[in-house]
């Protein structure tokens, strides 16, 4: 999902659409130009108010080594 440069609230915005929509596949990502103009990159939550994502733009061994599982790629 790409977002315009004037912002918004995506993220309750996002999880209300696709539920209304039942749409599939969920979106993973949002790319957005900030305050300063420059590109970012976030993660949708797994849902409202949680702090897990669907998924992670970093490799496991980025996240805390490889032997350690603590997320879990929705």
């Amino acid at each position: 999902m790409l977002l315009s440069s004037a912002g918004c609230p995506w993220k309750d915005h996002l999880l209300e659409l696709e539920q209304d929509l039942q749409s599939s596949p969920l979106v993973k990502y949002v790319l957005y130009m900030d305050s300063n103009e420059s590109w970012r990159v976030q993660c949708v939550p797994a849902s409202k108010n949680s702090f897990e994502n669907r998924s992670y733009l970093l490799n496991l061994k980025y996240l805390g080594g490889e032997k350690q599982l603590w997320y879990t790629n929705v």
